[in-house]
């Protein structure tokens, strides 16, 4: 939980991304997906985001979804926190997590594509390149772990009314 105890969104550990992910065979992003859609609905007050298709278009094309739904995540919680008016916040996470989501996606295109690199080098593109979609995922949950620390629900409407 939060430092305040009334965050609207809920901590969750980074560091069980990683593993969850691999014993599950991505199976746990699909789920983390539908939460953050849940904690984005939650920051804006409102349904953004359906939290049914994300995880399922997730599973349906074999995790090929995922990146895109990052992606859009991250811009979406960039414009929530801005708006909110979030401290320590990461104003860049949408622009990062575009750059390292296409250079896992290069990475799996020269792995795919090129036809004259060992298959060991390959292994290790493809490696490289799921290890940055799961550092995407971290990322995303540090940055609502810092709105859990960071925004007081109560805090902020209490200020908006010496406004």
């Amino acid at each position: 939980m939060s430092k305040k105890g009334n965050s609207i969104i809920k901590k969750r550990s980074v560091g069980a991304i990683v593993p969850l992910s691999i014993v599950t065979i991505g199976f746990y992003e699909a789920y983390l997906v539908h939460v953050w859609a849940c904690d984005i609905n939650r920051l804006d007050k409102k349904k953004k985001r359906d939290t049914l298709i994300p995880p399922l278009l997730a599973i349906f094309t074999l995790g090929m979804a995922l990146p895109f739904y990052k992606v859009i995540f991250a811009f979406d919680i960039t414009r929530s926190t801005k708006k909110l008016g979030v401290k320590h916040r990461n104003s860049g996470l949408g622009d990062f997590l575009l750059i390292i989501v296409l250079i896992g996606f290069a990475l799996r295109l020269i792995a795919k594509v090129v036809t004259h690199i060992s298959p060991f080098a390959r292994l290790i593109l493809v490696f490289v390149s799921v290890g940055a979609e799961l550092w995407a995922s971290c990322q995303i949950q540090e940055e609502l772990n810092n709105v859990a620390d960071n925004y007081d629900p109560d805090e902020r409407d209490l200020s908006l009314m010496h406004i």
